[in-house]
């Protein structure tokens, strides 16, 4: 039975990534949206003068002789929110696009997701995350008091000078157990690394989209990077329009 219901549900995203797609206009306010307006939930626990506590937040482009990126996400409870631990929250999809001079190019796509639980102000060491269910590309988790959920792809994405924008993108979704219904927000980041296999800290933050609330249909999630000027070239992901909010 759990095999029948994990199969349904890969099958809703597969279905949700082929819909007909979205306006290009609707894509690209998304984009825009994710990068330039304040958080829509605050992370709870996160100091306020973080440069990434109340809005999105892009670092310097790459250190000389960095070579990787990789994409990642941010999931916290809500600022004010009561810790729920019966609610979980399913992510899927993380890919990251790179623009250079012969178009988009794809990374970090159906990849594993690695991720652990932190502090939510990041003083003290990882664990391990509170893990329902998971599968190749995507995860099914629950909170853990007093941390967050950092994730990412397994391997790196290649980077190199001539790239002139990097959109980072993931699909999340929010289940609810029992009486009380808890809140939940997620962002999407990026770092620089070194190279493909270097160890930290050889890393440097590339960029944190804006914190929006996860909710019980799916919800696209982003960050974008403009690393130079660039022509206006149609992007080549799409989703269903009802995810674009």
């Amino acid at each position: 039975m759990r095999t029948r219901r994990l199969t349904a549900v890969l099958t809703a995203v597969v279905c949700a990534l082929t819909a007909a797609p979205a306006s290009g206009a609707t894509v690209d306010q998304l984009l825009h949206d994710d990068m330039a307006l304040p958080h829509e939930v605050l992370p709870h626990g996160v100091p306020t003068f973080w440069s990434w506590a109340q809005h999105p937040f892009v670092s310097p482009p790459a250190p000389a002789g960095y070579t990787a990126f990789t994409a990642w996400g941010l999931v916290y409870r809500c600022a004010n929110d009561a810790y729920d631990s019966d609610d979980y929250v399913q992510i899927a999809d993380v890919q990251t696009w790179m623009l250079d001079a012969t178009g988009w190019h794809q990374y970090q796509a159906g990849f594993r997701l690695e991720g652990a639980a932190f502090p939510e102000d990041f003083s003290r060491t990882q664990i391990a995350p509170n893990y329902q269910s998971r599968g190749e590309s995507w995860v099914n988790v629950r909170q853990i008091y007093g941390r967050n959920y950092h994730f990412w792809p397994r391997d790196r994405a290649p980077l190199n000078s001539s790239v002139r924008k990097i959109v980072v993108l993931a699909r999340a979704r929010w289940f609810g157990q029992g009486a009380r219904k808890s809140c939940v927000g997620l962002s999407m980041g990026g770092d620089y690394w070194q190279s493909l296999r270097a160890l930290y800290p050889s890393v440097t933050g590339a960029g944190v989209g804006r914190f929006k609330r996860v909710e019980t249909a799916w919800r696209v999630f982003s960050m974008t990077l403009d690393l130079g000027t660039s022509s206006a070239v149609p992007y080549p992901f799409s989703f269903a329009a009802t995810e674009l909010r």
